[in-house]
């Protein structure tokens, strides 16, 4: 892991390196087609000189910058101590909505809690997920994704409603609270005038909190298990519903 900087002199040496790197590049090129001047012959020299170091130095304020925010992001989860600061903190740096996938990638995407941060928009399923990541080193609870599986029948009605709809399974996380030994749940991206749901740990297992949420619309659900590490900082943790692993809500 790439140590972080003292101060902005590093980052700003690297900075100086990339201009030098461009603008000897852009002379080479320019001479090339006008014919090697004195200027131009240097620079095709000094050029090949410095292009390891300026790759190198790109590769270095890149790792710097990551390094940063995983910092950043740790502090956010540390300080978090309760669910309930979890569900407002992300409630407070998220705006959610049914089609930001479609709208920032063009197809539906899980997004770990780094992702979501840097663009501040997500759906149910990042929701959940910085959610998760945000309890992931608490030690007092445990916590759970489930995809929830829409019945096909429902599907089929909100569809003729409206063709344009994408994808109607949901996402939500389940939490124990360890020393009562009890199971809440929190929903994110919900339709309606509340935008977002939490129960307090009232259930005494997860599939009792699971049944305790869902409506007639879900058919099954599946338990997802993802590392902290994925939670926090993974790249594209989309995953599919797996009706192997299913159990039968009804």
């Amino acid at each position: 892991m790439a140590e972080g900087p003292e101060n902005f002199d590093e980052i700003e040496e690297f900075r100086k390196k990339r201009r030098r790197g461009n603008i000897l590049t852009g002379i080479a090129a320019v001479s090339l087609v006008v014919g090697l001047s004195s200027a131009g012959a240097y620079a095709c020299s000094k050029w090949n000189d410095i292009r390891k170091d300026v790759i190198s130095a790109i590769d270095r304020e890149n790792a710097l910058y990551a390094e940063e925010k995983r910092q950043q992001l740790e502090e956010i989860v540390s300080e978090i101590k309760t669910p309930e600061e979890a569900f407002a903190r992300i409630n407070l740096n998220v705006a959610f909505s049914t089609d930001s996938d479609i709208k920032l990638y063009g197809a539906d995407r899980w997004s770990s809690m780094l992702e979501t941060y840097s663009t501040q928009k997500g759906e149910c399923e990042d929701g959940a997920i910085a959610f998760a990541a945000m309890l992931s080193d608490n030690p007092e609870y445990e916590v759970k994704l489930v995809y929830l599986k829409i019945d096909p029948a429902v599907k089929e009605i909100y569809r003729k409603k409206d063709p344009t709809i994408q994808q109607l399974d949901h996402i939500i996380v389940v939490y124990q609270e360890k020393q009562l030994g009890t199971w809440g749940y929190v929903s994110f991206n919900e339709e309606g005038e509340d935008a977002s749901k939490m129960e307090n740990p009232l259930y005494g297992s997860i599939d009792s909190t699971v049944k305790a949420y869902c409506d007639e619309s879900f058919i099954s659900y599946q338990i997802l298990d993802f590392t902290a590490e994925d939670l926090k900082f993974g790249t594209d943790i989309t995953r599919k519903f797996d009706s192997s692993e299913a159990v039968i809500i009804r």
